[in-house]
């Protein structure tokens, strides 16, 4: 009898020693949610470190038509797609990319094509799907382009404001919009 006592007594101070380390996890995970910043509406992945209202860095890059890209030919509206080949969610949303730059029209559209450190996929399919409908450079994670607008990660869209600032970033701005049907 002795023995069961033992063992009863064991396991109650078990669960009582999990049920404080529950409660400390869920605390601390609250603490947590609130401390960090908000994401995009509905999109909680923000691929560049700029906040919105930030001014996109100075760099200087020429795009796959020879012709020099800066911070200048960057102007309010205007979407800056970062894709990367190899990356599954970027494949995905190519497609979308290339009708949001068909729908927004010439110079709408910087679509900026990051190649792998490690020479895995090429850029080439990426670039040809895109040079019809946007201005496409091509660059490294390291490179100027994508320091100047703080890549962390892949896709990242990012749609320009006034003066060089950032109006909104998130992947969720390379998704082709469906149209509603009226009375919906």
């Amino acid at each position: 009898m002795a023995y069961l006592t033992a063992v009863v007594t064991l396991f109650g101070l078990l669960s009582i020693v999990n049920l404080t380390l529950t409660i400390g996890i869920v605390r601390r995970l609250r603490t947590q949610r609130r401390e960090t910043t908000p994401a995009t509406k509905g999109d909680p992945f923000q691929g560049s470190g700029l906040a919105v209202g930030e001014p996109v860095g100075r760099f200087s890059v020429r795009d796959t038509e020879g012709r020099r890209l800066t911070r200048d030919s960057l102007h309010e509206g205007m979407l800056v797609a970062f894709l990367s080949p190899g990356c599954l969610p970027c494949e995905e949303l190519l497609p979308g990319v290339v009708e949001l730059g068909r729908r927004a029209g010439p110079g709408q559209v910087l679509a900026v094509v990051v190649q792998n450190e490690d020479g895995g996929e090429r850029p080439d399919a990426f670039v040809a799907a895109l040079s019809p409908v946007a201005t496409v450079a091509v660059t490294r994670l390291e490179g100027e382009l994508s320091r100047a607008f703080s890549i962390q990660g892949m896709p990242t869209g990012v749609r320009m404001g006034p003066d060089g600032r950032i109006a909104a970033s998130g992947r969720a701005l390379l998704r082709v919009p469906h149209p509603t049907k009226a009375g919906a």
